[in-house]
């Protein structure tokens, strides 16, 4: 396996299932990964779609050695990191590395500190000096309380080494993938992120690839090649067919994990669908989201987006 640089294309999160004790459900987790492996995506991402925010430090670590060891190096693992100082950011990007990831997605600290623009670059060159893995910048100011400028961004991405992509996650991303997009940022790929939710303007306006949900991978997969094929016609309109299933899951995160797992049930990819207490889905979306499904002509885990 070569590490891609840039991770340009489709890295799709896989999304975390539990048991009924509440556990999570490793024999899904590497259903989602042999079904992704089997696809042409760029790589195979474990973060914040993967409901990273209410597992333990162990789990965490638990879950990315599971992902690899069932990858099997057909596809690099890309492993969520984040933490509120310099060294707990370090140090967990070496945890995740001994895991056995081989991409590190990196969040700017955040939460009770207010950093400034040097020292968010300070932080990632020492990710970069003390691992010498490849990185992907995640912009997540969501989910961090650290908004990062396209300027910054793109300085982060041209400055230092190791750095393989920017990925967006503001709401909407494809207004700020185009402003990073247009500026100097070294060879790093651009990304779009939000579930795939602006894929189609992310492309126009210069992105590289997109890191979406794993439950509708094929979708994403299409669009791109059609796009980078010349033929935008129509990668417009495929993925403005999709859009209102992808929408469905924009909701908040809670849908979203929802929204995954039952297409991943329904597609026979995995078994189990519930959400980690004390959160629950909408009672009525399993049944919009198998609306959609049929609309859609989504039926199995061998399904192909129908050309438009």
């Amino acid at each position: 396996m070569t590490l891609p640089a840039p991770l340009r294309g489709i890295t799709p999160i896989f999304v975390t299932p539990y048991d009924h004790h509440d556990r999570i459900a490793f024999e899904d987790v590497s259903r989602q990964v042999d079904h992704l492996a089997a696809l042409p995506v760029t790589a195979i991402g474990v973060g914040f779609g993967s409901d990273i925010v209410r597992l333990t430090d162990l789990e965490r670590d638990d879950l990315v050695s599971v992902v690899a060891a069932t990858a099997r190096g057909r596809k690099p693992v890309m492993a969520a990191v984040n933490g509120n100082s310099t060294r707990a950011i370090v140090d967990r990007a070496t945890l995740m590395l001994r895991a056995g990831a081989t991409v590190l997605m990196v969040t700017p600290p955040g939460a009770v500190s207010s950093p400034t623009t040097d020292a968010i670059v300070d932080t990632y060159a020492a990710v970069a000096r003390e691992t010498g893995a490849a990185i992907v910048v995640q912009d997540a100011p969501g989910f961090t309380g650290t908004a990062m400028s396209p300027e910054l961004l793109a300085r982060i991405a041209r400055d230092v080494p190791g750095v393989i992509a920017v990925k967006i996650e503001a709401v909407p991303p494809a207004p700020k993938v185009g402003r990073v997009a247009a500026l100097d940022h070294g060879t790093a790929a651009v990304l779009g992120g939000a579930g795939g939710i602006d894929f189609w303007h992310e492309l126009v306006r210069g992105a590289d690839g997109t890191v979406p949900g794993v439950a509708m991978a094929e979708l994403f997969l299409a669009v791109q090649a059609r796009h980078d094929a010349g033929d935008t016609d129509a990668a417009r309109r495929m993925f403005n067919r999709h859009l209102p299933l992808i929408s469905l899951g924009a909701r908040d995160m809670d849908t979203f994990f929802a929204v995954q797992h039952r297409l991943l049930s329904r597609r026979g990819i995995t078994i189990l669908t519930g959400l980690r207490a004390p959160f629950t889905a909408d009672p009525g979306l399993a049944a919009e989201v198998d609306t959609l499904m049929a609309d859609l002509g989504i039926a199995s885990a061998a399904w192909e987006p129908l050309p438009v």
